[in-house]
């Protein structure tokens, strides 16, 4: 059976306790469990009840899950009305343990109201004002009549805006003195703040006069004497001082004092006191057999705990084996381990109630799911939760340190089988936390856990492999300590080489600073806009030019240093453009000491070669770095929330009380800065960094755009709706952009005062200029100020403003003019911006030019330059390969070649019919301004564009009549005519050739019964393995060989096809086919050969003369000699020494091979 069916845990010991949250649960009452520590500090509180002049206030000090939070609750239960259910329950618990202590209370409170209680959880804020505030909220939900109320709040009303630690105390009097006035039995003041250490780390960071010192002027007062006494409790995990470690001397001693003022608590309790919660938070369901189950277990390792006196305040067995039956499924040393080690590593949060709440790996909620009763929870099994599940970076160094051997030589264990490897484990954690609890690894300790047998072999092992050793003066094994290194000197030695250490800069550098995000106006304008965030010293700043800031909002988080007069940053503040923000931080001193430390502990990683060969000193340093990273980037970031930092903008003081007064002044600055930008409504590609899913979605409706522009929809089904189509209808649909006109639809300019407005017309002015603008020029100026638009719309954006203009848009790649956008410039574009670019065209004068270029493209009279450019280009596109590239003046013109020239390289449509076409048809500007000379340079611009547009046809018939030429046919024969006589004399021609790789497919394909000239094209292609469209010059000539070739060989067939026909009629002939591959030689040998029956009679009387030849010569294998024979043919044929004489028969295939 799994121990997850007998045990659970409370839920309340596996949450985090809130002051402000819980403070009227009465579960978290009922959960709390009293320790000594909590008696004892009741009874300091309970001394104070008085009105004499006593010291009233204790900071409570221990870390996380040592129960000071609740702690917090329980002090609030006692202190509430007597007649409440938390009061008669916190007194109950407390008769449990100390019935004096209860008794005193119920007669100090009795018939009372109890105590105005304000509960504080800390944060990283200002604590006056927060005070201030808290004060207040309580009073109007307090038992005070309404009169003292209204007094108070109107009190705090006045001195809200300018709240200082004077007005807080000045509140606390008039408080306590409305108390006393009252008819109500209020017993006094309780104040208790939790989590006080990030206030006071707030504190550290921001140094205003009053914040800090609040806490001294509290404690100060809660001395006085009054008849509404204040009782002052705060809880940290470390004192004051602590906080105040990386300050100057003086503030560290100013510190120091205010900690003075309290009375210290430990809340730290001892290991039988954190198993006696333990116990109480798990719930067990277990039958009489099983618990008598777990005692027996239980006797043999008690009896060994009292013997080593561990727990020096237990005598019986008895009474062991019954403790410790109650926090089953622990073993006892993994509970009393378990506690001591969370206080180890308490700065991380991994405490005990984690642990029992937790399903992470290795968790207790994971184990009790694995482990089968009676099983119990090992200390190994907690050393691997802490492991799997804690930060990489341990606050206490020395502990950071030895847990990095344990791991270290876990991983130099290699294949050491699990027991082995547990125990190992083991005596890492108790190597760990031995210091706390006296508590050695001993062999008799170990024993308890694991047995003699197990536990001396696997040492033994260990030790062979040098990851343990034995200690025999102390005797206990330790892990091997494998790092010699000195990290806090090496460290020291590379601090004292920083004489001038530029703080910001460094920040800088050693921190990636984190945008200002502006929350609210983002969510506003759909589209996220941040402040970029850098550091930068006052004695810098004051020196910047105007270069140095960017028209892009910027924040400058200003380390003033004391180094420059206020006069001076006051004269800077004016000379700043509105788009930069300022951030006032009077102490650099927090971020001095940890930037400093980071910046050594970088350097020592990269050059120290003491560390080069020793991993643990490396992860040691690692980790270190990693933590202080965390560390200066939680605190910089706390740095922009601050409300009580100084905030400048436009020379002037920002008036900011709290996190939503920042984002209202951001979005402000914001509205200013991007006052022409447009709100988009598409968070798919309304961004700079848009996913694979918004480039594909984009993609499609921009080819949509280009294909579908006059369907009503865009070419979109109604019924649906993919990401491309919203992109539409919240780009162009939403704003008016795509309207009907006479004849479909189209993209519109948007009207003044639409959003889209000011981009338009950013993009207009920019595309007006004399020189075309790159696209990627375009892009950059959508990006910026006062317009903004994210990177992902521009190319929706900007393809919609060319539909819109399509008329007057010129297009250029690489400089070449391109007169028409398809689907490939599209994908272009938007992957290669900087190559392309536009130019608005508006072009006048030469209305006759135009009007001749008009007539002669588009058969129709136009004035606008572009769209007959459109035309003559389509008309030169549409020309073949073979038309665009051929320069044989037998076949096309000079003026032809050079028109074509012109067109190829134009630089704009302007100067390609002004100045390049004239220009290549022997014509000049003034030329075209003569009427008569218009006419002519018109007609010769006719007739070459009819010159190049019959040019292929031209050559298709060249080609057909040198088919009729090789074929022995008539030349004046038409396409249709010659493909019928071709098939009618080749029509049984295929069977007898023997060549499948080249004769065999074009005559497959001369015999294809299709259209004339689609059968003529695909002729010529099979003979160069080329459209005839795509031909060039050399081709032709290639061409011409084959073709004659082909037909040689086919009239050798043709031959052959004949003698085969008359064989019965002419049976003195025998033919043979014979064709001889030689390997390295690309010519093969491809002959028609004949013998007569005198020929074959004579041949026979040396037949035999031959064979007996090559059998002499040692060619007696039939394969040989066949060899032998074809290689002699190859030199007959190579030679030419056969003028008609004998003929060899070879083999005759029937299959033609």
């Amino acid at each position: 059976m799994k121990l997850l069916k007998l045990i659970k845990v409370d839920n309340w010991f596996s949450r985090s306790i809130n002051l402000e949250r819980d403070k009227s649960s009465i579960d978290a009452v009922n959960a709390y469990v009293p320790t000594s520590t909590a008696i004892k500090t009741l009874r300091l509180i309970l001394k104070t009840f008085n009105n004499s002049k006593t010291s009233r206030s204790w900071s409570l000090i221990g870390p996380y899950g040592s129960g000071k939070s609740s702690f917090g609750i329980f002090l609030n239960a006692i202190l509430q009305p007597s007649s409440s259910d938390q009061f008669k329950l916190a007194i109950k618990k407390i008769a449990e343990i100390d019935d004096d202590l209860s008794k005193a209370y119920v007669s100090k409170l009795k018939n009372s109201d109890g105590c105005l209680n304000i509960l504080l959880t800390g944060s990283y804020e200002g604590l006056t004002k927060k005070l201030f505030n808290s004060l207040a909220l309580e009073i109007e939900n307090s038992l005070l009549e309404k009169r003292l109320k209204n007094k108070l709040l109107k009190f705090h009303k006045d001195e809200l805006d300018l709240t200082s630690s004077d007005d807080l105390i000045e509140f606390l009097k008039l408080l306590q003195a409305s108390i006393i006035q009252s008819k109500k039995d209020i017993k006094g003041i309780s104040i208790t703040i939790d989590e006080l250490g990030k206030h006071v780390e707030y504190a550290g960071s921001n140094q205003k006069d009053g914040d800090i010192y609040v806490l001294q002027k509290i404690a100060e007062h809660c001395v006085s004497e009054s008849d509404a006494p204040i009782f002052f409790n705060v809880m940290l995990h470390q004192g004051i001082e602590f906080y105040a470690k990386e300050l100057d001397k003086e503030t560290k001693a100013e510190w120091r004092k205010i900690q003075g003022r309290f009375e210290e608590i430990s809340f730290i309790e001892g290991p039988e006191q954190s198993m006696r919660v333990i116990a109480k938070a798990l719930k067990q369901d277990l039958k009489a057999n099983q618990l008598a189950r777990i005692k027996k277990d239980l006797k043999v390792p008690v009896q060994a705990l009292l013997k080593a006196k561990i727990f020096p305040n237990m005598n019986k067995i008895r009474e062991g084996v019954n403790f410790f039956s109650e926090v089953f499924p622990f073993h006892p040393l993994t509970a009393y381990i378990l506690p001591l080690l969370a206080q180890k590593l308490a700065q991380n949060e991994r405490t005990v109630f984690t642990f029992l709440g937790s399903s992470e790996t290795f968790g207790f909620q994971d184990l009790i799911k694995e482990i089968d009763f009676p099983g119990v929870v090992m200390p190994h099994h907690i050393f691997d939760y802490f492991v799997n599940n804690q930060g990489s970076y341990i606050f206490d160094h020395l502990t950071h340190k030895r847990w990095i051997e344990v791991l270290n030589a876990i991983d130099r264990a290699g294949d050491q089988d699990l027991k082995a490897l547990n125990i190992l484990k083991t005596i890492g954690l108790l190597n760990i936390i031995g210091t706390l609890a006296n508590l050695r690894s001993s062999h008799d300790l170990l024993s308890i856990i694991y047995g003699s047998k197990v536990l001396n072999k696997s040492l033994k092992a260990l030790q062979a492999k040098s990851l343990i050793t034995y200690r025999k003066h102390s005797d206990e094994y330790k892990v091997w300590q494998g790092s010699d290194f000195d990290l806090e000197s090496a460290l020291s030695r590379e601090l004292d080489q920083f004489e001038d250490f530029d703080i910001a800069n460094e920040l800088n550098k050693l921190v990636n600073p984190l945008p200002l995000v502006a929350k609210k106006y983002s969510i506003e304008s759909h589209t996220l806009r941040y402040f970029k965030t850098s550091y930068i010293s006052d004695s810098h700043f004051v020196n910047l030019d105007n270069d140095s800031y960017s028209s892009e909002p910027e924040l400058y988080i200003l380390l003033k240093q004391n180094k420059v007069k206020e006069k001076d940053l006051s004269i800077k503040y004016k000379e700043l453009p509105s788009s930069v923000l300022i951030l006032e931080v009077n102490s650099k001193n927090i971020f001095d000491s940890n930037a400093k430390e980071l910046k050594a502990l970088k350097n020592i990683y990269k050059t120290s070669e003491e560390i080069t060969n020793d991993p643990i000193a490396k992860k040691e340093i690692s980790d270190q770095i990693d933590h202080l990273e965390r560390r200066l980037s939680n605190t910089l970031k706390g740095v922009t929330q601050s409300t009580d930092l100084t905030w400048i903008h436009n020379s002037k003081k920002l008036n900011i009380k709290n996190h939503l007064d920042i984002q209202t002044e951001l979005s402000r600055i914001l509205k200013d800065i991007y006052s022409e930008s447009p709100i988009l409504k598409n968070e798919l590609i309304n961004r700079d960094n848009i996913s694979a899913q918004g480039q594909s979605a984009r993609t499609r409706l921009i080819k949509m755009m280009a294909s579908q522009r006059h369907d009503p929809n865009l070419g979109y089904a109604l019924d649906k709706y993919p990401p491309d189509k919203t992109i539409f209808n919240a780009i162009f649909k939403q704003l008016d952009l795509y309207q009907k006109e006479s004849v479909g639809f189209k993209f519109a300019y948007p009207k003044k005062g639409s959003p889209l407005y000011p981009a338009y017309e950013y993009i207009k002015r920019s595309l007006s200029s004399s020189e075309p603008k790159s696209y990627a020029q375009l892009c950059e100026g959508l990006s910026l100020p006062p317009i903004g638009i994210k990177k992902g719309m521009h190319p929706v954006i900007f393809f919609g403003f060319y539909y819109s203009v399509e008329a007057n848009m010129a297009m250029y790649e690489d400089g070449i003019f391109i007169p028409y956008l398809n689907d490939e410039a599209v994908d272009r574009i938007v992957r290669k911006g900087d190559h392309f670019a536009f130019q608005l065209h508006t072009f006048s004068g030469q209305d006759k030019l135009i009007r001749a270029y008009s007539e002669q493209f588009l058969q129709e009279e136009s004035k606008n330059i572009l769209t007959i450019v459109r035309a003559f280009s389509r008309q030169m596109k549409a020309l073949p390969e073979f038309t665009q590239q051929t320069r044989n003046l037998a076949r096309i013109s000079n003026e032809a070649i050079k028109l074509r020239s012109a067109f190829d390289s134009a630089k704009s449509p302007h100067n390609l019919f002004t100045t390049d076409i004239p220009k290549a048809l022997g014509f000049n500007k003034k030329d075209l301004n003569n009427t008569k000379k218009l006419g002519t340079f018109i007609d010769l611009l006719n007739k070459t564009m009819t010159e190049l547009k019959s040019c292929y046809s031209r050559m298709i018939e060249e080609q057909r009549i040198k088919f009729a030429q090789v074929f022995s046919l008539d030349t004046n024969n038409s396409l249709e005519d010659l493909q019928k006589k071709i098939h009618r004399r080749y029509a049984s021609m295929e069977e007898f050739t023997i060549d499948n790789l080249t004769l065999k497919p074009f005559l497959t394909r001369l015999l294809t019964d299709i259209d004339p000239e689609i059968w003529f094209e695909g002729v010529l292609t099979i003979l160069e393995n080329t459209n005839p469209r795509k031909w060039r010059d050399d081709t032709l000539l290639e061409a011409d060989i084959k073709l004659k070739n082909f037909s040689e060989r086919m009239k050798d067939i043709e031959m052959l096809q004949s003698y085969q026909s008359n064989k019965a009629t002419n049976s003195d002939q025998e033919i043979f086919g014979l064709r001889v591959t030689t390997h390295g030689k690309e010519k093969n040998i491809d002959k028609i050969v004949t013998l007569d029956n005198q020929e074959k009679k004579e041949f026979n009387q040396i037949s035999n003369q031959i064979e007996s030849l090559l059998k002499k010569g040692g060619f007696k294998d039939k394969d040989k000699q066949i060899a032998a024979l074809v290689a002699k043919i190859n030199d007959i044929e190579n030679e030419k020494s056969i003028k008609g004489g004998v003929e060899l028969k070879i083999v005759k295939n029937d299959k033609d091979d």
